[in-house]
């Protein structure tokens, strides 16, 4: 196949322009729709206060109201003090004693005082009529379906669907981005985004909420990773970096505007359909405009459209079509009858049956594994994921846990910290390096949420600014690692490597609602323990690994192990007092094996973030 040397040539000549706008629009209202499914929950399902009562026809007669168990003895139906600003003695959030009398009557608003509380019937014995506290929330996935007392435990669903969807998303979104390439995986994620959206709006039951929730969850995957890849595949080798680091900003600025529009918006799914369904609206034929990306293209023996879709960018970007570039393109065409070729050859060999694929399945596994350094690289990186991921997400969700009263402030300021994150992460990782950055973010995330427990609940705002601090740090290193993921893994295992670390992540993401939801109602404490402790030890988890900043990417396996040695020989060079650079070369790694200080790595010129 047409190597890729030649079409970065050709995106250098090229430059970024009108021609990429489009992918970038894309990739811009993607991130759009994701915050509100993968993080929504703290807006969406934020737990409300509310009131059991045993029988809605004893409220009825309001000479009953002071003589009722379950009434506070201090509030009668001529009290002026009950409104909102005593909320906390009117809903107490406990549930009755399941053999309490439950009668089916009519709904009807109660009157005391100065406020209107309406009840309603439930299917819950230890709640059969129930009042929620509206002032802050309206509507929530809570108090739609009554997710309290017996169905207390299926809270924390609502998300964890979503990341079982993402977790088949990731998988099957990436094969068919590999197989029938990026636009028609990025076409079939919005299809279904509309379909899960609008089944998530429309359905009248929860176990119909919680099946929208997976399909979107896996619709999601199949838009933001072949988008994200389309986007970095059409910028020049100049730009991909930076391109691909402050991408990220449009996530955390969608945050902001999910907030935003959370503060005048508290109904659970019309802030879900303004969120999640507007932004389809230009991607659905945004999909559709797009062009498929040229690299893959020139992989798949395409070279001809490929070759007709960078004359279009030529056009797009009105740069002049140098004699350099035309023969480039001219080339791609001539390559793609060669590669046809190629095809044809291989289409012409006999099928391997299924025992013949997973036979040189296991063979490629074990070759993988059997090196020391890949072996360390394939348990490591997912480990550093799936905490990751569980830290970054529990700590968003926790918004009605943790330090503020106002969760939409509080996710505001988780936008704004993502924001400022991936802006001063990026300059940093070209200067000191991905595995030291990520190390210093997680442990320093870990100290801060541990410090958090020390804190008075009276300093709300120094508790509050901790659990930011924390949150920052863990956003620059979230950034920063999906670049270094892939630096890690060699060229062969690449994509797969970067699969398996995202399956990770998205595990870290099922996680972490259980720990925010459940945790959190038997032992507060122990969600700021938990996470502080999970940062300290995926900081831990860097020290096995090796740096990669101003390092060719790893080819082979044999690479691999080459980067290893030399980090160690560095390690030791550097703990020598002598100035003279020979002494290194008196380090052995091997019986036989000397090497020369000129090409010991920690000593060479670091290459540019151009070089490949």
């Amino acid at each position: 196949m047409a190597s890729d040397a030649c079409l970065d040539d050709m995106l250098s000549s090229i430059g970024y322009g009108q021609w990429q706008v489009p992918v970038l629009v894309l990739n811009i209202l993607t991130h759009l729709v994701i915050p509100i499914h993968m993080m929504g929950s703290a807006l969406l399902g934020a737990p409300v206060a509310f009131r059991c009562a045993p029988d809605f026809s004893f409220l009825q007669n309001s000479s009953n109201l002071s003589s009722l168990s379950f009434w506070p003895s201090n509030l009668t139906s001529t009290d002026p003090t009950i409104n909102r600003s005593s909320a906390d003695l009117l809903y107490d959030s406990k549930c009755l004693d399941p053999g309490a009398p439950s009668h089916k009557t009519i709904s009807l608003p109660v009157t005391v005082g100065s406020s209107e509380v309406t009840w309603r019937p439930t299917e819950l014995p230890s709640c059969p009529w129930v009042a929620y506290d509206d002032s802050v929330f309206v509507s929530t996935v809570i108090t739609q379906w009554d997710l309290i007392c017996e169905k207390e435990m299926m809270r924390p669903l609502f998300q964890m669907m979503y990341s079982i969807g993402a977790l088949f998303g990731s998988l099957i979104g990436g094969q068919i981005s590999d197989s029938f390439g990026r636009k028609i995986a990025i076409q079939v994620g919005v299809v279904f985004n509309v379909i899960g959206v609008v089944a998530l709006y429309t359905v009248p039951v929860y176990s119909g909420a919680l099946v929208a929730r997976v399909l979107l969850g896996g619709a999601c995957n199949f838009m933001v990773l072949p988008a994200f890849s389309l986007a970095l595949e059409i910028s020049s080798p100049k730009y991909r970096t930076v391109i691909g680091m402050l991408l990220g900003t449009s996530f955390s600025i969608a945050i902001i505007l999910m907030a935003g529009l959370g503060f005048f918006i508290r109904i659970w799914d019309h802030l879900m359909i303004l969120t999640a369904g507007v932004p389809l609206i230009v991607l659905v034929p945004l999909s559709f405009y797009i062009n498929e990306s040229p690299r893959w293209l020139i992989h798949h023996g395409r070279g001809a459209e490929a070759a007709d879709i960078m004359t279009r960018a030529v056009a797009e970007n009105k740069v002049a079509l140098t004699e350099t570039l035309a023969a480039d393109i001219e080339g791609l065409k001539e390559r793609s009858n060669d590669d046809k070729k190629e095809l044809k050859e291989e289409q012409q060999h006999p099928k391997k049956g299924l025992s013949l694929w997973l036979k040189e399945s296991c063979q490629g596994a074990s070759a993988y594994c059997r090196s020391g350094p890949l072996r360390i690289i394939l348990f490591v990186t997912p480990l550093i994921w799936i905490l990751q991921g569980c830290l970054y997400l529990g700590i968003i969700l926790n918004a009605n846990n943790f330090t503020s009263n106002d969760p939409i402030i509080y996710i505001t300021m988780s936008g704004v910290m993502d924001i400022s994150a991936i802006l001063l992460a990026t300059p940093l990782s070209m200067r000191i390096g991905r595995r030291v950055l990520c190390l210093c973010c997680f442990f320093s995330s870990g100290v801060f949420l541990i410090t958090d427990l020390l804190v008075p609940q009276d300093l709300l705002w120094l508790k509050f600014t901790l659990v930011m601090a924390a949150l920052m740090l863990l956003a620059a290193s979230f950034q920063v690692i999906f670049l270094y993921t892939t630096e890690l893994f060699p060229t062969g295992m690449r994509s797969r490597g970067f699969a398996l670390a995202n399956l990770a992540g998205n595990i870290g993401f099922l996680v972490a609602p259980m720990i925010t939801d459940l945790l959190s109602q038997i032992a507060p404490w122990s969600v700021s323990l938990t996470f502080g402790a999970g940062g300290i030890a995926a900081s831990s988890l860097f020290l096995l690994l090796p740096e990669t900043l101003h390092r060719p990417l790893p080819e082979t396996i044999l690479d691999v192990e080459k980067r290893h040695r030399s980090t160690r020989i560095c390690r030791m060079w550097r703990k020598r007092t002598t100035d003279s650079l020979d002494d290194a070369s008196e380090i052995e790694i091997g019986e036989s094996e000397a090497l020369n200080p000129t090409e010991i790595l920690c000593t060479e010129k670091p290459i540019t973030g151009d070089s490949k």
